[in-house]
Protein backbone atom coordinates (compact mmCIF):
# COMPACT_ATOMS: atom_id res chain seq x y z
CA UNK A 1 0.00 0.00 0.00
CA UNK A 2 1.39 3.28 -0.74
CA UNK A 3 1.01 6.73 1.33
CA UNK A 4 0.84 9.98 0.05
CA UNK A 5 0.69 13.42 2.04
CA UNK A 6 -0.23 16.88 0.37
CA UNK A 7 -1.43 20.25 1.76
CA UNK A 8 -3.89 22.65 0.15
CA UNK A 9 -5.43 26.36 0.92
CA UNK A 10 -9.36 26.20 1.62
CA UNK A 11 -9.38 29.90 0.57
CA UNK A 12 -7.98 28.92 -2.98
CA UNK A 13 -10.30 25.55 -3.43
CA UNK A 14 -13.52 27.79 -2.82
CA UNK A 15 -12.68 29.62 -5.82
CA UNK A 16 -11.89 26.67 -7.51
CA UNK A 17 -7.95 26.56 -7.84
CA UNK A 18 -5.99 24.18 -6.08
CA UNK A 19 -2.71 25.53 -4.73
CA UNK A 20 -0.72 24.11 -2.06
CA UNK A 21 0.60 25.82 0.95
CA UNK A 22 3.17 25.66 3.50
CA UNK A 23 2.49 23.84 6.22
CA UNK A 24 5.37 24.99 8.34
CA UNK A 25 3.99 28.69 7.82
CA UNK A 26 3.91 30.10 11.26
CA UNK A 27 0.63 32.13 10.00
CA UNK A 28 -1.67 28.49 10.08
CA UNK A 29 -0.98 28.73 13.55
CA UNK A 30 -2.95 31.58 14.39
CA UNK A 31 -5.62 30.60 11.36
CA UNK A 32 -6.20 26.67 11.13
CA UNK A 33 -8.66 26.72 8.05
CA UNK A 34 -6.29 28.47 6.14
CA UNK A 35 -4.04 25.20 5.00
CA UNK A 36 -5.33 21.55 5.09
CA UNK A 37 -2.83 18.89 5.14
CA UNK A 38 -4.23 15.14 3.82
CA UNK A 39 -2.97 11.83 4.00
CA UNK A 40 -3.96 9.07 1.31
CA UNK A 41 -3.73 5.78 2.35
CA UNK A 42 -4.18 2.72 -0.58
CA UNK A 43 -4.63 -1.19 0.22
CA UNK A 44 -6.23 -4.30 -1.02
CA UNK A 45 -9.31 -6.19 0.42
CA UNK A 46 -9.68 -8.64 -2.21
CA UNK A 47 -8.34 -9.33 -5.50
CA UNK A 48 -11.20 -6.99 -7.37
CA UNK A 49 -11.76 -4.32 -4.65
CA UNK A 50 -9.04 -1.57 -3.34
CA UNK A 51 -9.58 0.79 -0.47
CA UNK A 52 -8.01 4.31 -0.68
CA UNK A 53 -8.65 6.34 3.33
CA UNK A 54 -8.24 9.87 3.20
CA UNK A 55 -8.23 11.97 6.01
CA UNK A 56 -7.91 15.62 6.33
CA UNK A 57 -6.76 17.49 8.76
CA UNK A 58 -5.65 21.23 10.01
CA UNK A 59 -2.15 21.24 9.00
CA UNK A 60 -1.65 22.43 12.62
CA UNK A 61 -2.26 19.33 13.95
CA UNK A 62 0.67 18.11 12.28
CA UNK A 63 3.39 20.83 12.62
CA UNK A 64 2.37 23.12 15.65
CA UNK A 65 4.81 21.40 18.02
CA UNK A 66 7.59 21.74 15.55
CA UNK A 67 6.71 25.34 14.05
CA UNK A 68 6.68 26.74 17.31
CA UNK A 69 9.74 24.85 18.71
CA UNK A 70 11.03 26.34 15.14
CA UNK A 71 10.06 29.76 16.07
CA UNK A 72 11.55 29.57 19.85
CA UNK A 73 15.07 27.88 18.66
CA UNK A 74 15.01 30.94 16.01
CA UNK A 75 14.33 33.59 18.24
CA UNK A 76 17.03 31.80 20.61
CA UNK A 77 19.13 32.08 18.00
CA UNK A 78 18.79 35.78 16.80
CA UNK A 79 19.41 36.32 20.42
CA UNK A 80 22.53 34.73 20.81
CA UNK A 81 23.19 36.28 17.91
CA UNK A 82 22.85 40.07 19.09
CA UNK A 83 24.35 39.03 22.44
CA UNK A 84 27.52 37.59 20.16
CA UNK A 85 27.96 40.90 18.29
CA UNK A 86 27.74 43.03 21.61
CA UNK A 87 29.67 40.79 22.84
CA UNK A 88 32.42 41.60 19.99
CA UNK A 89 31.99 45.23 19.64
CA UNK A 90 32.51 45.13 23.76
CA UNK A 91 35.44 42.81 23.36
CA UNK A 92 36.47 45.46 19.52
CA UNK A 93 36.37 48.09 22.29
CA UNK A 94 38.02 47.32 24.94
CA UNK A 95 40.98 45.95 22.83
CA UNK A 96 41.17 49.03 20.95
CA UNK A 97 41.17 50.93 24.32
CA UNK A 98 44.04 48.76 25.69
CA UNK A 99 45.84 48.67 22.56
CA UNK A 100 45.55 52.20 22.42
CA UNK A 101 46.65 52.64 26.03
CA UNK A 102 49.60 50.43 25.71
CA UNK A 103 50.69 52.66 22.63
CA UNK A 104 50.36 55.91 24.52
CA UNK A 105 52.07 54.12 27.73
CA UNK A 106 54.60 52.97 25.49
CA UNK A 107 55.26 56.05 23.56
CA UNK A 108 55.53 58.20 27.39
CA UNK A 109 57.97 55.36 28.29
CA UNK A 110 59.81 55.34 25.43
CA UNK A 111 60.08 59.35 25.46
CA UNK A 112 61.40 59.05 29.05
CA UNK A 113 63.81 56.31 28.21
CA UNK A 114 65.15 58.01 25.41
CA UNK A 115 65.22 61.39 27.09
CA UNK A 116 67.18 59.31 30.50
CA UNK A 117 69.44 58.07 27.84
CA UNK A 118 69.78 61.27 25.43
CA UNK A 119 70.24 63.76 27.85
CA UNK A 120 73.15 62.27 29.26
CA UNK A 121 74.39 61.20 25.91
CA UNK A 122 74.14 64.66 24.72
CA UNK A 123 75.65 65.97 27.61
CA UNK A 124 78.65 63.91 27.41
CA UNK A 125 78.93 64.62 23.43
CA UNK A 126 79.14 68.57 24.54
CA UNK A 127 82.05 67.59 27.36
CA UNK A 128 83.84 65.30 24.50
CA UNK A 129 83.88 68.19 22.33
CA UNK A 130 84.79 70.67 24.87
CA UNK A 131 87.57 67.97 25.90
CA UNK A 132 89.14 68.36 22.64
CA UNK A 133 89.83 71.85 23.21
CA UNK A 134 90.56 71.30 27.10
CA UNK A 135 88.15 74.05 28.20
CA UNK A 136 89.53 75.48 31.68
CA UNK A 137 85.67 74.79 32.68
CA UNK A 138 85.17 71.40 32.17
CA UNK A 139 86.25 69.87 35.37
CA UNK A 140 83.92 72.06 37.57
CA UNK A 141 81.38 71.30 35.19
CA UNK A 142 82.08 67.38 35.22
CA UNK A 143 82.17 67.66 38.63
CA UNK A 144 78.74 69.50 39.33
CA UNK A 145 77.41 66.67 36.80
CA UNK A 146 78.68 63.75 38.29
CA UNK A 147 77.46 64.97 41.54
CA UNK A 148 73.71 66.56 40.68
CA UNK A 149 72.58 64.13 37.48
CA UNK A 150 73.40 60.73 38.61
CA UNK A 151 72.10 58.47 35.60
CA UNK A 152 69.60 55.28 36.49
CA UNK A 153 70.51 53.56 33.65
CA UNK A 154 73.99 51.61 34.99
CA UNK A 155 75.78 51.37 32.05
CA UNK A 156 75.57 54.95 30.78
CA UNK A 157 76.58 55.76 34.45
CA UNK A 158 79.42 53.52 33.84
CA UNK A 159 80.48 55.85 30.92
CA UNK A 160 79.90 58.94 32.51
CA UNK A 161 81.91 57.77 35.25
CA UNK A 162 84.96 56.89 32.61
CA UNK A 163 84.21 59.69 31.14
CA UNK A 164 84.90 62.22 34.14
CA UNK A 165 88.06 59.84 35.27
CA UNK A 166 89.47 60.64 31.76
CA UNK A 167 88.68 63.98 31.51
CA UNK A 168 90.35 64.49 34.80
CA UNK A 169 93.45 62.53 33.72
CA UNK A 170 93.76 64.61 30.70
CA UNK A 171 93.62 68.13 32.82
CA UNK A 172 96.26 66.74 35.17
CA UNK A 173 98.57 65.73 32.06
CA UNK A 174 97.91 69.01 30.80
CA UNK A 175 99.61 70.27 33.66
CA UNK A 176 102.76 68.37 32.77
CA UNK A 177 102.77 68.84 29.17
CA UNK A 178 101.59 72.18 27.13
CA UNK A 179 97.83 72.05 26.55
CA UNK A 180 98.25 73.10 22.70
CA UNK A 181 100.28 69.55 22.86
CA UNK A 182 97.48 67.71 24.49
CA UNK A 183 94.92 69.64 22.45
CA UNK A 184 96.31 68.07 19.22
CA UNK A 185 96.71 64.41 20.72
CA UNK A 186 93.28 64.57 22.26
CA UNK A 187 91.90 66.52 18.41
CA UNK A 188 92.95 62.83 17.00
CA UNK A 189 95.94 64.36 15.18
CA UNK A 190 97.83 60.87 14.72
CA UNK A 191 100.97 62.88 13.49
CA UNK A 192 101.10 65.00 16.74
CA UNK A 193 100.79 61.29 18.64
CA UNK A 194 104.41 60.37 17.30
CA UNK A 195 107.76 61.14 16.69
CA UNK A 196 107.79 63.76 14.19
CA UNK A 197 109.60 67.58 14.03
CA UNK A 198 109.04 70.60 12.01
CA UNK A 199 111.27 73.67 11.09
CA UNK A 200 109.59 76.29 12.30
CA UNK A 201 110.67 79.99 12.88
CA UNK A 202 110.14 80.80 16.98
CA UNK A 203 110.36 82.90 19.68
CA UNK A 204 111.72 81.57 23.14
CA UNK A 205 111.79 83.15 26.24
CA UNK A 206 113.70 81.99 29.30
CA UNK A 207 112.88 84.00 32.66
CA UNK A 208 113.88 82.86 35.88
CA UNK A 209 113.72 84.51 39.32
CA UNK A 210 117.05 86.94 39.94
CA UNK A 211 119.09 85.35 43.37
CA UNK A 212 117.06 82.56 43.71
CA UNK A 213 119.53 79.89 45.29
CA UNK A 214 119.97 83.24 47.96
CA UNK A 215 116.08 83.49 48.47
CA UNK A 216 115.48 79.70 49.00
CA UNK A 217 118.27 79.44 51.68
CA UNK A 218 116.25 81.67 54.01
CA UNK A 219 112.98 80.21 53.47
CA UNK A 220 111.28 76.68 54.79
CA UNK A 221 110.24 74.34 52.29
CA UNK A 222 106.59 75.00 53.05
CA UNK A 223 107.26 78.87 52.43
CA UNK A 224 109.58 77.63 49.75
CA UNK A 225 106.84 76.19 47.79
CA UNK A 226 104.42 78.30 48.14
CA UNK A 227 106.44 81.26 46.78
CA UNK A 228 107.41 79.51 43.67
CA UNK A 229 104.08 78.15 43.02
CA UNK A 230 102.06 81.74 43.31
CA UNK A 231 105.07 83.21 40.92
CA UNK A 232 104.87 80.12 38.73
CA UNK A 233 101.37 80.39 38.31
CA UNK A 234 101.01 84.11 37.82
CA UNK A 235 104.00 84.05 35.23
CA UNK A 236 102.20 81.10 33.42
CA UNK A 237 98.44 82.96 33.62
CA UNK A 238 100.56 85.96 31.66
CA UNK A 239 102.72 84.40 29.00
CA UNK A 240 99.82 82.04 27.99
CA UNK A 241 97.18 84.89 27.58
CA UNK A 242 99.75 86.24 24.49
CA UNK A 243 99.59 82.85 23.43
CA UNK A 244 102.57 81.95 24.54
CA UNK A 245 103.34 77.58 25.23
CA UNK A 246 104.75 77.07 28.78
CA UNK A 247 107.07 74.05 27.33
CA UNK A 248 109.14 73.58 30.69
CA UNK A 249 109.32 74.70 34.24
CA UNK A 250 113.24 75.14 35.19
CA UNK A 251 112.98 75.27 39.24
CA UNK A 252 112.53 78.90 39.09
CA UNK A 253 112.14 79.69 35.91
CA UNK A 254 109.87 78.73 32.54
CA UNK A 255 110.91 78.13 29.19
CA UNK A 256 108.44 79.54 26.90
CA UNK A 257 107.36 79.25 22.95
CA UNK A 258 105.51 80.81 20.65
CA UNK A 259 104.71 79.72 17.49
CA UNK A 260 104.50 76.30 17.96
CA UNK A 261 103.00 73.73 18.06
CA UNK A 262 100.35 76.34 16.60
CA UNK A 263 101.18 79.63 14.57
CA UNK A 264 101.16 82.41 15.95
CA UNK A 265 100.70 85.77 14.92
CA UNK A 266 103.42 88.37 15.88
CA UNK A 267 105.03 86.40 17.82
CA UNK A 268 107.72 88.11 18.25
CA UNK A 269 105.42 91.44 19.81
CA UNK A 270 103.72 88.96 21.86
CA UNK A 271 106.67 87.78 23.50
CA UNK A 272 107.98 91.09 24.09
CA UNK A 273 104.37 92.24 25.46
CA UNK A 274 104.66 89.15 27.92
CA UNK A 275 107.40 90.05 29.32
CA UNK A 276 106.23 93.89 29.69
CA UNK A 277 103.24 92.19 31.46
CA UNK A 278 105.36 89.75 33.84
CA UNK A 279 107.19 92.60 34.90
CA UNK A 280 104.28 94.73 35.65
CA UNK A 281 102.11 91.85 37.13
CA UNK A 282 105.01 90.76 39.36
CA UNK A 283 104.30 94.09 41.28
CA UNK A 284 101.10 93.33 42.18
CA UNK A 285 102.28 89.38 43.57
CA UNK A 286 104.77 91.15 45.61
CA UNK A 287 102.06 92.96 47.33
CA UNK A 288 100.63 89.81 47.60
CA UNK A 289 104.14 88.26 49.04
CA UNK A 290 104.59 91.17 51.61
CA UNK A 291 100.79 90.49 53.19
CA UNK A 292 102.31 86.64 53.68
CA UNK A 293 106.14 87.81 55.32
CA UNK A 294 107.40 85.93 51.93
CA UNK A 295 110.54 87.97 50.05
CA UNK A 296 109.92 90.24 47.35
CA UNK A 297 110.85 88.45 43.69
CA UNK A 298 112.82 90.32 40.72
CA UNK A 299 112.77 88.08 37.27
CA UNK A 300 115.01 88.43 34.35
CA UNK A 301 113.88 87.40 30.99
CA UNK A 302 115.79 86.74 27.76
CA UNK A 303 113.80 86.31 23.91
CA UNK A 304 115.04 85.46 21.01
CA UNK A 305 113.79 84.86 17.87
CA UNK A 306 114.92 82.14 15.43
CA UNK A 307 114.40 78.95 13.22
CA UNK A 308 114.16 75.64 15.36
CA UNK A 309 113.19 71.94 15.01
CA UNK A 310 109.83 71.88 16.82
CA UNK A 311 107.79 68.90 17.89
CA UNK A 312 107.67 65.40 19.77
CA UNK A 313 111.74 64.67 20.59
CA UNK A 314 112.92 61.95 22.26
CA UNK A 315 112.77 57.91 22.23
CA UNK A 316 110.20 54.62 21.34
CA UNK A 317 109.25 55.00 24.72
CA UNK A 318 109.47 58.41 26.17
CA UNK A 319 109.07 61.77 24.40
CA UNK A 320 108.91 65.34 25.10
CA UNK A 321 107.59 68.45 23.03
CA UNK A 322 110.53 71.04 22.29
CA UNK A 323 112.97 72.50 20.42
CA UNK A 324 116.12 71.90 19.18
CA UNK A 325 118.64 74.17 17.43
CA UNK A 326 121.22 77.44 18.46
CA UNK A 327 118.00 79.69 19.15
CA UNK A 328 117.12 78.18 22.14
CA UNK A 329 121.19 78.40 23.63
CA UNK A 330 120.74 82.18 22.86
CA UNK A 331 118.09 82.72 23.99
CA UNK A 332 119.11 81.26 27.32
CA UNK A 333 122.28 83.10 27.05
CA UNK A 334 120.18 86.53 27.17
CA UNK A 335 118.73 85.66 30.37
CA UNK A 336 121.83 85.43 31.78
CA UNK A 337 123.22 88.62 30.24
CA UNK A 338 120.37 90.52 32.00
CA UNK A 339 122.54 89.98 35.22
CA UNK A 340 125.57 91.39 33.89
CA UNK A 341 124.12 94.06 32.20
CA UNK A 342 121.81 94.96 35.31
CA UNK A 343 118.83 94.98 33.33
CA UNK A 344 115.43 92.71 33.43
CA UNK A 345 114.56 92.12 30.28
CA UNK A 346 116.68 91.56 26.70
CA UNK A 347 115.88 90.84 23.27
CA UNK A 348 118.40 89.59 20.47
CA UNK A 349 118.32 91.77 17.48
CA UNK A 350 116.72 89.18 15.51
CA UNK A 351 113.75 89.41 17.49
CA UNK A 352 114.05 93.57 16.93
CA UNK A 353 114.03 93.37 13.53
CA UNK A 354 110.79 91.69 13.57
CA UNK A 355 108.98 93.61 15.82
CA UNK A 356 106.58 96.02 14.57
CA UNK A 357 107.79 99.60 14.15
CA UNK A 358 107.49 101.82 17.06
CA UNK A 359 105.78 99.47 19.02
CA UNK A 360 108.31 99.26 22.06
CA UNK A 361 111.00 101.22 23.43
CA UNK A 362 114.47 99.43 22.74
CA UNK A 363 118.10 100.41 24.27
CA UNK A 364 120.77 98.91 22.04
CA UNK A 365 123.04 97.76 24.48
CA UNK A 366 126.20 96.03 23.16
CA UNK A 367 127.12 93.66 20.32
CA UNK A 368 128.18 90.11 22.43
CA UNK A 369 129.45 86.93 21.30
CA UNK A 370 128.22 84.52 24.06
CA UNK A 371 129.39 81.53 25.10
CA UNK A 372 129.56 78.55 22.23
CA UNK A 373 128.16 80.87 19.34
CA UNK A 374 130.69 82.16 16.23
CA UNK A 375 128.71 85.20 15.49
CA UNK A 376 127.98 88.18 17.30
CA UNK A 377 124.57 89.34 18.28
CA UNK A 378 123.35 92.42 18.97
CA UNK A 379 120.92 92.51 22.22
CA UNK A 380 118.31 95.21 23.21
CA UNK A 381 116.71 95.99 26.43
CA UNK A 382 113.60 95.96 26.75
CA UNK A 383 112.31 98.77 28.17
CA UNK A 384 108.18 99.28 27.87
CA UNK A 385 105.74 100.40 25.42
CA UNK A 386 106.73 102.88 23.30
CA UNK A 387 102.93 104.72 23.94
CA UNK A 388 99.58 104.21 23.74
CA UNK A 389 98.87 104.80 19.92
CA UNK A 390 101.95 101.98 19.09
CA UNK A 391 99.68 99.32 20.56
CA UNK A 392 96.79 99.67 18.86
CA UNK A 393 98.35 100.37 15.67
CA UNK A 394 100.46 97.47 15.83
CA UNK A 395 97.31 94.83 16.76
CA UNK A 396 99.03 93.49 19.75
CA UNK A 397 96.36 94.41 22.30
CA UNK A 398 96.44 93.43 26.15
CA UNK A 399 94.12 90.16 25.98
CA UNK A 400 91.85 90.48 28.99
CA UNK A 401 91.68 88.39 32.12
CA UNK A 402 88.57 85.77 33.15
CA UNK A 403 89.72 83.91 36.30
CA UNK A 404 87.52 81.48 37.34
CA UNK A 405 86.43 81.22 40.79
CA UNK A 406 88.78 78.40 42.20
CA UNK A 407 92.00 80.22 40.29
CA UNK A 408 90.83 82.97 42.37
CA UNK A 409 90.10 81.53 45.84
CA UNK A 410 92.93 78.74 45.44
CA UNK A 411 94.66 78.22 49.27
CA UNK A 412 97.64 76.82 49.90
CA UNK A 413 96.05 74.16 52.21
CA UNK A 414 93.94 73.03 48.96
CA UNK A 415 97.35 71.42 47.27
CA UNK A 416 98.98 70.21 50.93
CA UNK A 417 101.38 72.54 50.98
CA UNK A 418 101.32 72.98 55.30
CA UNK A 419 101.73 69.40 55.14
CA UNK A 420 105.21 69.53 53.68
CA UNK A 421 108.35 69.20 56.18
CA UNK A 422 110.36 71.94 57.65
CA UNK A 423 113.95 72.43 56.51
CA UNK A 424 115.14 74.03 59.96
CA UNK A 425 117.70 71.21 60.09
CA UNK A 426 119.12 72.76 56.77
CA UNK A 427 122.33 75.45 57.53
CA UNK A 428 121.14 79.09 57.21
CA UNK A 429 117.61 77.74 57.15
CA UNK A 430 115.37 80.06 59.34
CA UNK A 431 113.31 78.01 61.32
CA UNK A 432 109.99 80.50 61.87
CA UNK A 433 105.90 80.02 62.35
CA UNK A 434 104.10 80.13 59.03
CA UNK A 435 101.53 82.88 58.99
CA UNK A 436 99.85 80.37 57.07
CA UNK A 437 98.20 78.35 59.36
CA UNK A 438 94.83 78.21 58.27
CA UNK A 439 94.22 80.19 55.15
CA UNK A 440 95.90 82.07 52.72
CA UNK A 441 94.91 85.21 50.93
CA UNK A 442 93.60 84.88 47.49
CA UNK A 443 95.86 84.78 44.49
CA UNK A 444 94.52 87.30 42.57
CA UNK A 445 95.08 88.07 38.39
CA UNK A 446 97.28 91.11 38.03
CA UNK A 447 96.43 94.09 37.42
CA UNK A 448 97.63 94.51 33.64
CA UNK A 449 94.61 92.45 32.67
CA UNK A 450 92.39 95.47 32.73
CA UNK A 451 94.80 98.23 31.99
CA UNK A 452 97.34 98.40 28.88
CA UNK A 453 101.15 97.46 29.33
CA UNK A 454 102.93 100.26 30.90
CA UNK A 455 104.36 102.79 28.62
CA UNK A 456 108.56 103.66 28.34
CA UNK A 457 109.40 105.97 31.07
CA UNK A 458 110.51 109.20 28.63
CA UNK A 459 113.39 109.97 31.12
CA UNK A 460 114.72 106.74 31.01
CA UNK A 461 114.12 106.66 26.98
CA UNK A 462 116.26 110.11 26.46
CA UNK A 463 119.19 108.58 28.66
CA UNK A 464 118.96 104.82 26.07
CA UNK A 465 119.58 107.97 23.05
CA UNK A 466 122.77 109.13 24.99
CA UNK A 467 123.87 105.70 25.88
CA UNK A 468 123.50 104.50 21.99
CA UNK A 469 125.17 107.30 20.91
CA UNK A 470 128.12 106.54 23.00
CA UNK A 471 128.07 102.67 21.74
CA UNK A 472 127.95 104.12 18.06
CA UNK A 473 131.02 105.99 19.29
CA UNK A 474 132.45 103.37 21.15
CA UNK A 475 132.11 101.12 17.75
CA UNK A 476 133.41 103.56 15.40
CA UNK A 477 136.99 103.87 17.29
CA UNK A 478 136.17 107.33 18.57
CA UNK A 479 137.21 106.48 22.17
CA UNK A 480 137.23 110.18 22.87
CA UNK A 481 133.59 110.74 22.68
CA UNK A 482 132.50 107.73 23.97
CA UNK A 483 134.28 108.36 27.15
CA UNK A 484 132.55 112.29 27.29
CA UNK A 485 129.16 111.01 26.18
CA UNK A 486 129.21 108.05 29.04
CA UNK A 487 130.83 110.14 31.75
CA UNK A 488 128.15 112.44 31.71
CA UNK A 489 125.35 110.07 31.43
CA UNK A 490 126.51 108.44 34.85
CA UNK A 491 126.61 111.67 36.24
CA UNK A 492 122.80 111.40 35.66
CA UNK A 493 122.13 108.27 35.84
CA UNK A 494 124.77 106.29 38.36
CA UNK A 495 123.54 103.26 38.74
CA UNK A 496 123.09 102.26 35.02
CA UNK A 497 125.44 99.25 35.12
CA UNK A 498 125.44 98.82 31.50
CA UNK A 499 127.30 102.43 30.89
CA UNK A 500 129.65 101.88 33.44
CA UNK A 501 130.71 98.11 31.93
CA UNK A 502 131.04 100.20 28.43
CA UNK A 503 132.93 102.78 29.72
CA UNK A 504 135.53 100.36 31.52
CA UNK A 505 135.70 99.05 28.51
CA UNK A 506 136.59 102.19 26.53
CA UNK A 507 139.01 103.42 28.95
CA UNK A 508 140.54 100.15 28.55
CA UNK A 509 140.71 100.41 24.85
CA UNK A 510 141.93 103.74 25.27
CA UNK A 511 144.80 102.07 27.88
CA UNK A 512 145.63 99.38 25.18
CA UNK A 513 146.42 101.93 22.83
CA UNK A 514 145.23 102.70 19.22
CA UNK A 515 147.16 99.86 17.79
CA UNK A 516 145.98 96.94 19.72
CA UNK A 517 145.49 94.41 17.29
CA UNK A 518 143.34 91.80 19.09
CA UNK A 519 140.91 94.54 19.85
CA UNK A 520 137.46 93.98 18.72
CA UNK A 521 134.38 96.08 20.18
CA UNK A 522 132.14 92.71 20.19
CA UNK A 523 132.13 91.90 23.99
CA UNK A 524 133.03 87.74 23.97
CA UNK A 525 131.07 86.14 26.67
CA UNK A 526 133.15 83.54 28.31
CA UNK A 527 130.73 82.23 30.81
CA UNK A 528 127.06 81.16 30.25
Amino acid sequence: PRCRFFSFELNEMASGHFAACNSEDVSVLTNPRVCLQVATKTFTLDESLQWMVVMGLPAMAFSKEATEMKAETQKQVLEKEKLAQETFHTMVTIIVCVATFVTVFSACLGILVARAVSNPLKQLGLRMHRLESLDTTMNASALTFRARNRVHIQEIQEVNEGFFRLTRSIKGFARFVPETVVQNMVSGDRRKRGLHVDSRIVTIMFSDVKDFTSIAEHLSAQDLILTLYMYLTEMTRIVERFEGVVSEILGDGLLVFWNTPNNVENHPAKACAAALAQQQGLSVLNEHLAGLTLPQLSIRVGIHTGKVLAGNIGSEKKMKFGCIGDPINLASRLEGLCKYYGVSSLCSGYTKVSLPPNLFALRKLDLVQVKGKREPTWVYELMGHAGAGGQATAGIQTPPCHPTATDSTRSATSFGLLALPTDSHKTGAQSRPSPRSQELAPVQPAIFCSEPLLPADPVQCRLALRYEQALIAFHEGRMSDADAGLDALLRDAPEDKAAILLLERVRARVRGGPQDPNWSPVLQMTHK
